[in-house]
Parts: C-alpha cells; sequence; structure tokens
C-alpha cells in the first residue's frame, strides 16, 4: 500500500473509493511481495481510520493447503488476523492470478 497511500486524499476528494488489501500472514517465501503481517495491519488499520471503516477492505486469498499450511493453521491465524482488524471489512476470493502462483509453488 505504501507507494500509492500519499495519493489517497487526492483520490477520495474526487470520488468514494475502497481498497483492497491482502493479510495472509504467509511467511516470506510463499508471498514475496507481501507487506509482513504487522505492517500490513497497521497500513489498513490507518486507512480505516483516515478515511472510513468500509474504505478498507481485507482479503485474504488465496487459501493454500500443504502439508505444512493446515486448515487448522488458517483457522487460528484467520482468527488472530480478524480480530486485530475488527470493524474493518473482510473477504476472501479466488482469482487467476492465485491459481497461477500456486501451481508455481507446487512444481
Amino acid at each position: 500500500m505504501a507507494p500509492f497511500v500519499n495519493f489517497l486524499p487526492q483520490i477520495a476528494a474526487r470520488a468514494p473509493s475502497d481498497v483492497q488489501h491482502t493479510i495472509t500472514g504467509y511467511q516470506r517465501s510463499l508471498k514475496r511481495s507481501a507487506a509482513t503481517t504487522e505492517r500490513a495491519i497497521i497500513d489498513l488499520s490507518d486507512l480505516a481510520a483516515r478515511f472510513r471503516s468500509r474504505a478498507a477492505i481485507w482479503r485474504y486469498d488465496p487459501i493454500m493447503l500443504t502439508t505444512l499450511i493446515l486448515a487448522k493453521w488458517h483457522l487460528e491465524n484467520f482468527t488472530g488476523i480478524a480480530q486485530r482488524l475488527e470493524g474493518i471489512f473482510g473477504g476472501a476470493s479466488n482469482y487467476v492470478q492465485s491459481e497461477r502462483q500456486q501451481t508455481q509453488l507446487l512444481i
């Protein structure tokens, strides 16, 4: 979010906008370009406080299940992130880029 956060006031002045931010807590080897979980939570919380809570949309995707990332981990991880982002809208979706990245990781 850092590259464009300074432009958000100008964008918001023109039209109501939403910002989707993926926060999964995956290790860096799986999501190299993602901010750390701590940094992402701070950024999204700041965005919600500066504009409006519905402007900040938390995405928890892709959900990867492997021998190292179990469903139990996701339940605990999702719950922990959700508690810290209380009041910020969240969701999950599936999209082609995620499927491609998952396939590359499994090869």
